[in-house]
């Protein structure tokens, strides 16, 4: 009986693993603490759930341009470091087990 992965659930796992809020992620803050977990989020709810990007944008209250950067900007750190990759396949499964 397994629940289907939403953006909330992504989110709130992200939250979780960053120690920030779900409100700290949806602010319009811009500190690094909130964007990069907030990219991070971005780029699991495309890939897991195959929303749109202006879905995405109206649950983070930003612009769908935004949540392209961030989340271009998540698959270029990817690219680069492989513990980057490492944690979000960590997360990945985080989210799978709490759905």
């Amino acid at each position: 009986n397994v629940k289907p992965v939403t953006m909330d659930r992504i989110a709130t796992v992200i939250a979780d693993h960053f120690h920030v809020t779900l409100d700290d992620l949806q602010s319009p803050k811009r500190n690094k603490e909130y964007t990069q977990p907030r990219h991070i989020a971005c780029h699991l709810i495309r890939e897991m759930t195959g929303s749109s990007f202006q879905a995405i944008g109206r649950f983070f209250e930003r612009d769908h341009t935004s949540i392209m950067h961030g989340i271009n900007k998540v698959k270029g750190e990817i690219a680069l470091d492989m513990a980057m990759a490492a944690s979000l396949m960590h997360l990945k499964g985080r989210i799978m087990q709490s759905s």
